[in-house]
């Protein structure tokens, strides 16, 4: 399946958005790191074969003002995590699982409130590796010392 990946201003904070248009099915989704909005647009296939896009349904799904986005990066992996958060229940809920995990290396969320964007840094461990090439435990021994 083909696609074409570009960004747009984001419709809720005017920033960098992520579009990703598949353009043999019509398909596309949108989505913004920096506040967390959101926009897929997709088949309604229920099960069936598809033969021609005319035939088809679209479902629209849109979080049009979330309560922003998060992000988050484990130890041993090469980049981040990101996605949307609907609403401050969902915020807390993420806060409560990354604060102690000790398997992050860095959680945040980002929200756009006001006009103003911010970040909320939960978890900043440090790399497993600073480039130096001193460990998390070569950098707790130095402040130890």
């Amino acid at each position: 399946m083909g696609s074409v990946i570009s960004y747009e201003d984001c419709p809720n904070c005017g920033q960098a958005a992520f579009v990703d248009f598949y353009y043999k099915t019509g398909e596309e989704y949108v989505s913004c790191q920096h506040c967390g909005y959101t926009k897929s647009i997709e088949i309604v296939r229920d099960g069936k074969e598809i033969n021609n896009i005319k035939d088809v349904d679209f479902k629209v799904n849109e979080i049009a003002h979330p309560y922003g986005a998060y992000s988050y990066k484990e130890y041993g992996t090469v980049g981040f995590v990101w996605g949307s958060i609907a609403t401050e229940d969902d915020a807390t809920q993420f806060m409560l699982k990354t604060k102690d995990n000790p398997n992050l290396e860095y959680a945040y969320i980002n929200r756009y409130v006001n006009g103003k964007h911010t970040k909320q840094v939960i978890v900043n461990n440090g790399p497993e590796f600073d480039s130096a090439g001193f460990s998390i435990g070569d950098r707790e021994e130095q402040l130890n010392n």
